[in-house]
């Protein structure tokens, strides 16, 4: 490993950044159950359901749903 920052590197950490905030969960947590405690591997299995997504949510965010 380098450990130089490529662009790569950027978006993922952007992309994780912006889980946490949206979720309000870290990025890794071993106090949850195994399937979650990593943020962005969690994300990659619910991306294609709209309904987990939008409970993912955090619900301090108050997020209302608009259908076009």
């Amino acid at each position: 490993m380098t450990g130089k920052i490529t662009t790569k590197a950027d978006v993922f950490s952007y992309g994780v950044v912006l889980m946490e905030l949206l979720t309000g969960l870290v990025a890794l947590d071993e106090d949850r159950p195994e399937e979650s405690q990593y943020l962005a591997a969690w994300f990659w299995h619910i991306k294609s359901s709209e309904e987990k997504l939008m409970a993912a949510i955090d619900p301090a965010l108050d997020v209302k749903e608009e259908k076009l």
